[in-house]
């Protein structure tokens, strides 16, 4: 069977092989110099906490703040149960079922371990509403913090 990798935001890459789909850890703690769907926000920041081995387990948040003062912060996508995760050498992809500003959506994101101490790591995420519309797309490189994907024993 043929996977596909999604790319942000309307295209798909071929993987070559299977995906490694069990015993990995992703996790972020990361600001973000994002480029979003609704313009640029001052202060972007991802959390990820999930492992995979056999069964996945894990949460994922992702906000945008532009000091607008009206809400805070400004953008808020969460998933608080992870559905699935894909890795392929140091690169994730996670989807599952989520909020955008608080309205139900289905997110996908990838994200790149680029190498120690959040050195060329990436962020790709996107929230579709039930028709498949997309609703919300962020994608960027950290400037601070750690994205790591590990093999666990």
């Amino acid at each position: 069977m043929l996977k596909f990798f999604w790319l942000a935001p309307l295209a798909a890459l071929p993987l070559t092989g299977p995906p490694e789909m069990a015993g990995y850890e992703v996790t972020a703690r990361a600001g973000l110099d994002a480029h979003t769907s609704l313009g640029h926000f001052d202060v972007n920041s991802i959390v990820l906490d999930i492992r995979a081995t056999g069964e996945v387990r894990g949460e994922a948040t992702f906000a945008a703040d532009g000091h607008s003062h009206r809400n805070y912060p400004d953008v808020v996508v969460m998933v608080p149960r992870v559905g699935s995760v894909e890795v392929v050498g140091t690169t994730a992809q996670i989807e599952g079922d989520g909020t955008f500003q608080g309205n139900p959506v289905k997110v996908l994101i990838r994200v790149t371990d680029g190498g120690p101490r959040g050195v060329g790591d990436q962020l790709h995420i996107q929230c579709m509403d039930s028709r498949g519309r997309i609703v919300f797309h962020a994608h960027g490189p950290t400037i601070s913090g750690d994205i790591a994907i590990r093999k666990v024993l």
